[in-house]
């Protein structure tokens, strides 16, 4: 991830919140795949797409999916953003294989490897301790970050030493597998929007996983909306996930549910405006208290609207030219959407 220059100032060698694409895109699908990096590169690299292993294969073609996606991976042709890659279980026979097919020298790898299913922090150092050997067989200087997912209740002892780990980038919350995993104690209708949102021990693994990740300046991704083409309902969805309890991701499994989660993350014009002149501001009064509005602003306040900036920024908000400093990090192909008029 880039650390940007109020990230360096502002949280004075803390934990730095990330700031991922807000939103994930899984395709396991061939004609899918290719159809989710056409529509990335006609956004900009707006989202996140995640080819998947896991879901995207029968049984017994699992050695088939892995040639596609290291070929998909590595199409020149349709290339244009962040790729990454969902993998199976670590108790499966498959994960190392699908890991081995993508990080390797010659190729380019996967921008972060999903890791589903996760039991407990020996099994995710396992597998992350494995990506990193992959990564200096290649020769390569950055490694593959490592986003995992919580989809079982008996991880939740151990969900803190998980998340603390640096390898972690990303946690997940499956709801699917998660209420599976209550053995029928909770009923089915929960995986159905917005009855979720209405269930205290689905609110309280979900409370634990975005405090945890702001704790230790990782990002919380939220599962997917069971509605697949009704924007008004996934933009609520993905409304609640982030403005109730705290989430900077959501899954997307369908291309129409991609825009109503950026509208749902995307901070109001009129915030986003604030935000950038008392930035702008502090910034030539070298992060000094400022006033503004008749309002006294200090460093407590400039994290609150860099958050504000960042968001707009991760939502392909298009930021003007006076905030490109705050970006200076950025390369060029990436800020986009800084100053792009």
């Amino acid at each position: 991830m880039k650390e940007f220059i109020p990230d360096r100032i502002l949280f004075g060698g803390g934990s730095i919140p990330r700031r991922l694409p807000v939103v994930d895109h899984y395709a396991g699908i061939e004609r899918f795949m290719y159809k989710a990096l056409e529509l990335q590169a006609n956004m900009d690299g707006a989202f996140d797409v995640t080819l998947d292993f896991e879901d995207g294969s029968l049984s017994g073609n699992e050695c088939e999916q892995i040639q596609l996606i290291a070929a998909v991976l590595n199409d020149g042709d349709y290339l244009h953003g962040r790729v990454g890659i969902r993998i199976h279980d670590a108790s499966s026979n498959f994960w190392r294989l699908q890991c081995e097919h993508t990080i390797r020298a010659g190729l380019r790898p996967p921008a972060y490897v999903t890791l589903p299913k996760v039991t407990g922090v020996a099994q995710v150092k396992t597998v992350a301790a494995y990506i990193a050997e992959l990564c200096e067989q290649a020769g390569m200087q950055q490694r593959v970050t490592l986003h995992v997912m919580v989809e079982d209740l008996g991880v939740l002892g151990e969900l803190e030493a998980i998340v603390r780990l640096p390898e972690v980038e990303c946690v997940s919350f499956g709801l699917l597998d998660y209420v599976s995993s209550f053995a029928g104690a909770l009923p089915m209708s929960l995986i159905n929007s917005p009855n979720e949102f209405a269930s205290p021990i689905i609110n309280d693994v979900k409370v634990r996983i975005s405090t945890l990740c702001q704790i230790h300046g990782k990002v919380a991704s939220h599962s997917l909306c069971s509605e697949l083409k009704d924007a008004q309902v996934v933009t609520a969805h993905a409304a609640r996930a982030f403005n109730e309890l705290g989430f900077r991701r959501m899954w997307s499994i369908h291309p129409d549910q991609i825009e109503p989660i950026l509208k749902a993350s995307r901070p109001e014009q009129v915030l986003i405006e604030r935000a950038v002149q008392i930035l702008v501001l502090a910034h030539a009064e070298g992060w000094a208290p400022i006033r503004h509005d008749n309002q006294l602003h200090d460093r407590a306040s400039y994290r609150y609207f860099w958050g504000v900036l960042k968001a707009a920024y991760a939502s392909a908000i298009e930021l003007p030219e006076c905030t490109r400093p705050l970006f200076a990090s950025v390369r060029n192909k990436e800020d986009s959407h800084v100053g792009a008029h």
